[in-house]
This record gives C-alpha cells, structure tokens and sequence, in this order.
C-alpha cells in the first residue's frame, strides 16, 4: 500500500496568484484527489530536460505538436502519458486515456484510480494538451 503523507504544502501548479495577491500555495494529505491532479498535470507539462537535475522527468509531448491528430498520434501520446505516470506518480494506477477534440485543442482524459484507497472508484481529469487559445 503507499505511503500517505500528512499535511503536504507548496507552491501550487500551475503557478498563479491567490485572491490575496500572493502565491497560490497547495495544502493537502497525499490522497487528495485535487493535490494527485496536480502532482499528474505537473507530470504531463514538463518538457525533457527541463528540470536540470532529473533530466528523465517528463512526457516529451512536444514532439507531437505538429503532428496529424489521427489514431496513431493519440495512441503515442497515450503511451507518453502512461509511461510517465506509472513511473512518476505511482500513488495512482492509470487505468485508461482516451481523447477529445474542440477546434484546434486536444484534451485528454485520464481514468485512473487512488492506490491508497481500498474501494475501486474510478476518478476522471481532464487536461488540455494544445491549441491555440481564441
């Protein structure tokens, strides 16, 4: 069973401002549902070498920003997605990613299940992946 850590807190992603003017901070245990989202949308966002001192922490997403969005595009980009949640955020199991699109922009949808928590609830997040904001 994973470990649960109480009382996590930091800078909440994506970065923005809180009602106040300051940082936006996240506080969570680590079954927050909110705070696993997150933790995955971190995950997804981050480009190869982008953080310098854990260069293999990423999607490589980028690689498919000028590709046809056909069967064989989403089905990499499902693997991309797949692969580096099973590595990186292993307080989930993934269970399924299937696709969306509206206009220029992908969403991807993610079915994936809290591995802590005994009953098998599916949750849903969606994250947008591309296109040009209107």
């Amino acid at each position: 069973m994973a470990e649960v850590r109480e009382g996590l807190y930091g800078i909440s992603f994506p970065f923005h401002i809180n009602s106040q003017g300051g940082v936006a901070m996240s506080r969570a245990n680590g079954l927050d549902v909110t705070h696993l989202e997150e933790s995955m949308k971190h995950i997804i966002y981050v480009r190869p070498y982008e953080r310098v001192m854990l260069p293999e922490f990423n999607t490589n997403l980028d690689i498919y920003i000028f590709d046809r969005n056909d069967i064989s595009a989403q089905s990499l980009i499902k693997f991309e997605i797949m692969r580096a949640l099973s590595i990186w955020e292993t307080r989930v199991t993934v269970h399924d990613v299937t696709f969306k699109e509206d206009d220029s922009i992908l969403y991807a949808t993610i079915y994936y299940s809290v591995n802590a928590i005994l009953t098998p609830n599916t949750y849903v997040y969606t994250v947008r992946l591309g296109g040009i904001n209107q």
